[in-house]
């Protein structure tokens, strides 16, 4: 089999998942905002001559980057034609190697894709027959829908690339490729970019594949959507995920050269007892001057129950991160200062954050929580499943809008968010936490509810701008140790105007004290 050929069906098996899911809901945000129900042809029905096992392949060398919150494999025993049985298998962000036990007989089973608890993906019957050993069921998401769509690829290109050619195919219903009216582009390199668009299309499965001096260089299907035009864009030489165990992690590492794009790493066989290796391999092998970023996966580890304290610190190194589901507890500052990650996919059974986790991660804008019960996110920030407790919003900028639901302000919530200028604290918040507003240099008004009765510990340590403080509590809100410290003496503390000698009477006396009568207007 040539390398073409090769191409064309790894493309066909293990990209359809990934660029689907990713252009329905793409097309679905485009279209009106909020996702959209589709119809795909997802649905497997088995037939197994004795008890067998199966594997959902949708692992990580299926590239799937989505905002899909989890997915949901409903499997239905067909015990006769009348009656049936119904099992469901959930997993978070990806279902990765989940070996499922089935007794003999007929399973239908489905996939859905959840995005924000909306259903976006259901599914419509095909059949596979299963006879012996363990069977990877790789389930194939293809939309059906009318009319036609556009494609839409930006590429950067490396330096030494001047000129690409672009070939588009398309999928027939039974797999076989066929060639397109569009034919072979030549597009054109400018500033080390070039743009692939074709269209319109009729809507269905192609496969783009891209090559430079001779060499393909990209080769992904995708999938063009009615009256929806399939936006991507693709960084040419970036590798592809490879997989190491923890005792090859290191060498892998040493090889990589500095890239302005992360490297997929999957790592496997960590757990908790050679957890704190994994974090002396990556420390020690890559110099954060190397310029060297990893999207890490450690999803496959399922003996990992707990991120130790400090697990991650000063992980300059770390662009992206998936836990497995196993894990429980996420350490104190297990993820302090990783500078430049971006995203991290938390795992469902997690019950517990340490203090601290995300101190200084000021990039790092998507939490994915999936069918957590205890976590959810919401445009950065990290919150409890009832958005009572704001626990982490590290990439906090500008002025800033609390939901209203917020009771609480957990433990550094907002330290060393030096961009934060200001921010709106909900009229029902009770508790500001612990070193929670800590190093927020550019705050210069601070705003407390009347609902607020305790400012924890270092709440507003060296915030060293603020020079108004706006109390709108008639009793003044308790101040732990060191809660304003560092906070200029010359500040201004306006109260209500019944509470200027409780005020002054209080640990707020250092301040001065002046009724909000008093307050400037704003202009």
């Amino acid at each position: 089999m040539n390398m073409q050929q090769r191409l064309l069906n790894r493309a066909a098996i293990f990209f359809t998942i990934a660029i689907t899911v990713f252009f329905i809901i793409g097309c679905a945000d485009s279209v009106s905002g909020t996702p959209k129900e589709q119809t795909a042809a997802v649905r497997l029905i088995i037939n197994m001559e004795q008890p067998r096992t199966i594997l959902p392949d949708m692992s990580d060398e299926t590239g799937i980057q989505t905002d899909i919150t989890s997915w949901k494999l409903n499997g239905t025993y067909i015990a006769s034609s009348t009656q049936s049985c119904i099992k469901t298998w959930d997993s978070t962000a990806e279902m990765q190697n989940e070996v499922i036990e089935l007794q003999q007989g007929t399973w239908d089973f489905s996939l859905s894709a959840y995005k924000d608890e909306t259903v976006v993906l259901t599914g419509q019957a095909n059949s596979i027959n299963v006879t012996s050993g363990v069977t990877p069921v790789h389930i194939k998401i293809n939309p059906i829908s009318e009319g036609n769509g556009f494609i839409d690829v930006d590429f950067t290109v490396p330096e030494n690339v001047s000129e690409l050619t672009a070939e588009l195919k398309q999928f027939a219903a039974d797999g076989t490729i066929h060639e397109t009216d569009t034919g072979t582009q030549t597009l054109a390199v400018n500033n080390n970019t070039a743009v692939y668009s074709s269209g319109p299309l009729p809507a269905g499965n192609y496969l783009l594949t891209v090559s430079g001096s001779g060499i393909a260089l990209y080769s992904e299907a995708v999938t063009v959507a009615a009256n929806c035009t399939s936006r991507k864009s693709i960084e040419l030489g970036r590798p592809p995920a490879v997989t190491v165990t923890i005792d090859k992690a290191a060498s892998y590492i040493q090889s990589l050269k500095p890239s302005d794009s992360p490297y997929p790493l999957i790592i496997t066989g960590v757990d908790d007892e050679n957890i704190s290796e994994l974090k002396s391999i990556l420390s020690n092998n890559i110099n954060n001057d190397r310029q060297i970023r990893l999207a890490l996966d450690l999803s496959r580890n399922t003996g990992l129950t707990k991120l130790t304290n400090s697990c991650f610190l000063n992980g300059a190194y770390l662009h992206s991160i998936i836990l497995p589901d196993s894990v429980q507890e996420l350490g104190n500052s297990a993820f302090e200062h990783c500078d430049n990650m971006t995203k991290i996919t938390l795992p469902t059974n997690l019950i517990k954050l340490g203090n601290g986790v995300f101190i200084g991660c000021r990039n790092l804008s998507v939490f994915i929580t999936g069918n957590n019960p205890h976590f959810t996110a919401q445009n950065g920030m990290l919150l409890s499943k009832d958005r009572t407790i704001l626990y982490a919003f590290p990439s906090a900028k500008g002025f800033v809008e609390l939901p209203q639901t917020i009771t609480r302000i957990f433990h550094s919530a907002f330290k060393e968010c030096p961009d934060l200028s200001g921010i709106l604290l909900p009229e029902q918040l009770i508790q500001i936490g612990q070193a929670a507003f800590s190093l927020c240099t550019n705050l210069t008004t601070i705003t407390i509810p009347a609902s607020v009765t305790e400012i924890r510990e270092s709440a507003f340590l060296d915030c060293s701008n603020i020079n108004t403080i706006i109390c709108n509590g008639v009793k003044p809100p308790f101040l732990w140790k060191d809660a304003v410290k560092g906070v200029p003496k010359t500040a201004t503390v306006y109260v209500p105007d019944t509470a200027i000698e409780t005020y002054d009477q209080s640990q707020w006396s250092d301040f001065i004290i002046k009724p909000i009568s008093q307050l400037p207007q704003q202009s």
